[in-house]
């Protein structure tokens, strides 16, 4: 299960990756990886189940864990550009400031919740009753548009 779990996150972070490829950093592609990972998450949804089942994988597994710093790493780009990240960060995915923590988890959640509740049809009826939205997927796409994804302020530096 383990090394299921290891591909699928291998997978997550390629579709994340090819989704954003060519796109300048930004916000555009910060949108672009989340829709890698929403899109990973709805062509895959037993698997996406899989990874996030901690209590029927073995953390230690060498294999799961180089898995999960590589989505982790892809999915950093919803939270700060590259430029943004050092060294340590981009090897490992070493310490955070506690920004970036919360902009980590923001992001993540924000993602991680938008996918499943495309998965468990949730948004089915709300999406049918919204003059303009055509399906489920459309609202999902309308809500990644929308909201304003906002990276991590880099140690030290306030937002201008």
């Amino acid at each position: 299960m383990s090394e299921l779990a290891a591909s699928g996150h291998r997978r997550l972070a390629a579709s994340m990756a090819e989704q954003a490829d060519g796109i300048e950093a930004g916000q555009a592609r910060r949108k672009a990886i989340a829709r890698g990972y929403v899109s990973f998450a709805v062509a895959n949804p037993d698997l996406l189940h899989l990874m996030s089942r901690n209590e029927m994988l073995d953390a230690a597994r060498p294999a799961l864990t180089q898995a999960r710093q590589v989505s982790a790493r892809a999915l950093a780009g919803v939270f700060s550009a590259p430029a943004e990240r050092t060294e340590e960060d981009r090897s490992s995915f070493g310490r955070t400031t506690a920004a970036q923590a919360i902009a980590m988890t923001a992001g993540w959640a924000y993602v991680h919740g938008l996918a499943l509740l495309l998965i468990d049809g949730r948004l089915n009826a709300l999406a049918a009753s919204a003059d303009g939205i055509r399906s489920a997927e459309d609202l999902v796409e309308a809500a990644i548009e929308h909201v304003q994804i906002v990276p991590a302020e880099p140690a030290g530096k306030g937002r201008k």
